[in-house]
C-alpha cells in the first residue's frame, strides 16, 4: 500500500488468470465500513485510460469516505479500418471477474476488512459506461447471493458494443449516419443498447434505483450526448428516477475526464444514493 497523497492510499493488484489489474484506493483514514465504488475506465475499447478516468477520480471520491476498485479490463488488439473486439463477452466477464472479487474480499484486510456489499456503485466513462450497463445486466442475471448494484455514474457513456462500430480510429462514423437501420436485432447476444430495440427494454429493468448520466459540451456531436438522453428518458419512461446533467465550457471534449463542471455533481448524486449526511465519515441519515 503506497501513499498517493495526504489523503488517500493506493495498491496495485496484479492481473491473474482471472482477474485484470486492479487498483485500490481508499481515504488515508476509511469510515467505519465505507461504501464501494468500481470504477470503469474508457478508451474507445481501444486503451483502457487508467489513470485519467480510473485512479484520478477514485481519489476525487475517496473525500466523501469511498474505497474505489479501478478496474483495468482487457481490450483486442487494436484496430484501424475493421471492427473491433468481435466479441464483447469477455470484456464483460473481466469486469463481472472484478465485482465478485470484491463481493468476496468484503473482509480482506488489504482492503480494511470492513467493506459494505450493501453499497457498490459504478462510475464508467465513455466505453466504460456501456460497460457498466452491462455489467448491471449481467450482475442480475448470475447474482443470487449478494446485494444488486445499489447505483451507477455515467460520464459520457456510449450504448454501442465494439460489435457496432465500423470505424477508424474509434469515430462512430456508420453507426452515426445509418443509425439503428444499419443493424439487425441480435436478440439476447447483442449489447447494442443504443441499436438493438430488444436490448434496450432488457436492460432497462436491471439497471439500480440510482443512475446519473453526465455529458459535456464537446459530446454535442458525438453518440454519448445522444445515448445517455436516451438512457434517462427510457428510465423516465419505465417509472424510474434518474439525473441527467450536460455542463461544461464549450471547449471541453469527451475524455476530459474529471472536471469542475461535474466532479461536484457527482458527489452530490452519492450523496444522495446513499443518504449520506457527512461525506467523509460516511453517516447514514437514517441512523441519527
Amino acid at each position: 500500500m503506497k501513499q498517493c497523497n495526504a489523503s488517500c492510499t493506493e495498491l496495485l493488484l496484479n492481473a491473474t488468470d482471472k482477474l485484470p489489474p486492479i487498483t485500490f484506493v481508499s481515504p488515508a483514514k476509511p469510515p467505519p465500513k465505507p461504501k464501494i465504488l468500481l470504477i470503469l475506465p474508457g478508451g474507445g475499447y481501444q486503451k483502457v485510460m487508467v489513470k485519467k478516468e480510473g485512479t484520478v477520480i477514485a481519489r476525487h471520491f475517496a473525500s466523501q469516505g469511498f474505497v474505489s476498485f479501478v478496474c483495468d479490463y482487457p481490450i483486442g488488439p487494436r484496430g484501424t479500418l475493421s471492427i473491433r473486439a468481435k466479441n464483447v463477452q469477455p470484456i464483460i466477464d473481466s469486469a463481472m471477474a472484478t465485482l465478485n472479487f470484491i463481493r468476496e474480499s468484503a473482509s480482506d484486510p488489504r482492503f480494511g476488512g470492513n467493506l459494505d456489499l450493501s453499497a457498490i456503485a459504478l462510475v464508467g466513462f465513455s466505453a466504460g459506461g456501456h460497460l457498466s450497463l452491462c455489467l448491471c445486466e449481467q450482475d442480475k442475471l448470475k447474482n443470487t447471493s449478494y446485494p444488486p448494484i445499489h447505483a451507477a455514474l455515467l460520464i459520457y457513456p456510449t450504448l454501442r458494443s465494439p460489435t457496432c462500430w465500423c470505424v477508424a480510429g474509434g469515430l462512430w462514423i456508420v453507426p452515426s449516419i445509418f443509425g439503428q437501420r444499419f443493424f439487425k436485432d441480435k436478440g439476447e447476444h447483442c449489447f447494442c443498447y443504443g441499436s438493438c430495440p430488444s436490448a434496450m427494454s432488457r436492460l432497462m429493468p436491471t439497471l439500480p434505483p440510482h443512475v446519473m448520466c453526465v455529458t459535456v459540451s464537446g459530446d454535442m456531436l458525438l453518440p454519448a450526448f445522444k445515448h445517455s438522453r436516451k438512457i434517462v428518458a427510457a428510465m423516465e419512461k419505465a417509472g424510474k428516477v434518474a439525473r441527467y446533467l450536460h455542463a461544461g465550457p464549450f471547449y471541453l471534449y469527451h475524455g476530459c475526464g474529471l472536471h469542475s463542471c461535474w466532479g461536484e455533481d457527482g458527489k452530490e448524486f452519492f450523496r444522495e444514493a446513499f443518504n449520506l449526511v457527512d461525506d467523509g465519515q460516511q453517516k447514514d441519515k437514517t441512523r441519527i
